[in-house]
């Protein structure tokens, strides 16, 4: 694998800022960040990466802060905790449409916004808001909660605009219905179909050549199928679009556990060679209502050579004339989560296993390596996992209904800070949420000094903090998540 990216090191001391007492290295060092405030304590984690403070730490009546730095903007307010608006070109872009002041705190990082390319929503205290970053229409701001929102939402998907009127409307997005690749045989079976269309696959792949098959056609759950060839490769069937499509062996498995949160529809294969060995990165989507349209977005899954580690980039399709482009974030998601010694897991088979829940039927999340189940008065209870995804042997339940409170009241689930946790972030792949890992401790709740309610809760790499009623979680690492953090970076993954 060729590394793409260079990781810079977070033990930058403060006083390094003012080595060098040029006027520029001076200017940086009236603005150094107060070392207390949670701005100050994510840039101290990376200093090189959102550079030198450009200005002190500023509050606004909106009860926002907000500090500007040279590569990035970082705001904190009491809903979404703290967040950076990577990059300087958005950070100046997001300063002269009013900044902090005027939109408030971050929800997340920019992201490619379907009909309005490179965008960052806010929330300042009353309202959300989205911002246009680039292009002829950068600063270019929506209030979501408005009228004028809500018919923009209804319209966009037959107009394909962003909220700003153009001068020449661009034409309306195709709706293109999913149709089966080639009518099913009616007179088969869903198996010999399977058959039959795995079959003709084979014999129409001419990027490598397939070994003989290692096993009969298999129904594995629901519509999909599968076949194995061996050497981690084979082939997934859908009996509802009558298709099939080349992924490594271990992809099937991880995309069986979840093929809705993945995308349902099977879309495509590309075949890589890394080192000699065969990589088969699949393409799956998730669509509205059965038709592709500009809300479409999926996710690429594949294992790397050594078939140690499981990856997913989550993709968007932009349509472009007659065809779609696909983007996917540069660094993938652990999908089948972290080693026990870099977790901190013991491992003894002589331990008990838990048998309070019948953890067979639970549903497993690799990133933080734990089974999840509901009561029967409909709490949630996670376990730590095996990657054999069985109860580890001396682990006990915990129960932990913030992260799916908060995940439901998320219009954005994929960005949400459950998604993050579970599954990594579309553009922070190992942000903190995804170094958290299993709860540990109860929940606390409680007030904040204000008076507000919040939820607490201990996880194996640090505490969550949830406030109430929003679809944001703090995640303060502990030294556990600190060093998860520090070895997923030194992957290198590309």
């Amino acid at each position: 694998m060729k590394n793409l990216y260079a990781y810079a090191t977070s033990a930058v001391a403060t006083a390094a800022l003012i080595v060098t007492m040029t006027p520029a290295t001076a200017q940086a060092a009236e603005a150094s960040p107060a070392p207390k405030s949670g701005i100050a304590r994510l840039w101290l984690k990376d200093p090189a990466k959102y550079g030198q403070p450009l200005s002190p730490e500023k509050c606004f009546p909106n009860k926002t802060c907000a500090q500007d730095f040279e590569n990035a903007t970082i705001t904190w307010n009491k809903r979404n905790g703290v967040q950076v608006l990577n990059g300087a070109e958005n950070a100046a872009t997001f300063r002269a449409a009013g900044g902090a002041e005027v939109f408030g705190g971050f929800e997340g990082d920019a992201w490619n916004h379907a009909y309005c390319g490179p965008s960052v929503t806010t929330y300042n205290g009353q309202t959300r808001s989205l911002i246009v970053l680039a292009g002829e229409h950068a600063g270019a701001s929506l209030d979501l909660n408005s009228p004028e929102a809500e018919q923009w939402k209804a319209e966009r998907v037959q107009t394909g605009n962003c909220f700003y009127k153009e001068e020449t409307p661009e034409p309306a997005n195709p709706i293109i219905p999913i149709t089966p690749d080639n009518p099913k045989d009616p007179a088969k079976s869903d198996v010999e179909n399977a058959s039959i269309t795995i079959d003709a696959l084979v014999a129409s792949t001419t990027d490598f050549q397939p070994t003989a098959p290692v096993s009969a056609v298999t129904h594995r759950s629901g519509v999909y199928y599968s076949q194995d060839f061996g050497n981690n490769i084979s082939v997934l069937y859908s009996a509802e679009q009558n298709k099939a499509i080349w992924m490594n062996t271990n992809a099937v498995a991880e995309y069986l556990l979840a093929p809705q949160e993945y995308g349902p529809y099977l879309w495509q294969t590309l075949v890589s060679n890394e080192d000699g060995q065969l990589t088969l990165q699949a393409l799956v989507m998730q669509h509205t209502q059965f038709s592709y349209n500009w809300d479409d977005y999926g996710f690429m899954l594949y294992a790397l050579p050594e078939n140690q580690v499981l990856l997913s980039r989550p993709l968007s399709l932009e349509w472009q004339g007659e065809d779609y482009l696909i983007y996917h974030d540069e660094l993938p998601a652990l999908v089948n989560g972290f080693p026990d010694d870099v977790a901190g897991r013991v491992y003894d088979e002589n331990l008990p296993v838990d048998t309070t829940f019948d953890w067979s039927s639970a549903r497993y999340i690799g990133l933080p390596g734990v089974l999840v189940t509901k009561d029967a008065d409909g709490n949630d209870w996670y376990i730590k996992a095996t990657s054999e995804q069985k109860p580890l042997p001396g682990a006990v339940p915990v129960k932990s209904n913030m992260l799916l409170d908060s995940y439901v009241l998320s219009d954005r689930p994929r960005f949400a800070s459950y998604g993050e946790w579970a599954y990594g972030g579309d553009y922070k792949m190992y942000g903190p949420m995804a170094m958290l890992g299993a709860p540990v401790g109860d929940e606390v709740h409680g007030t904040d000094p204000e008076g507000d309610p919040i939820v607490t809760q201990e996880f194996e790499g640090g505490t969550a903090t949830w406030y109430k009623g929003t679809e944001w979680l703090g995640a303060d690492l502990n030294e556990r998540g600190l060093a998860k953090t520090e070895w997923y970076k030194s992957l290198n993954l590309r």
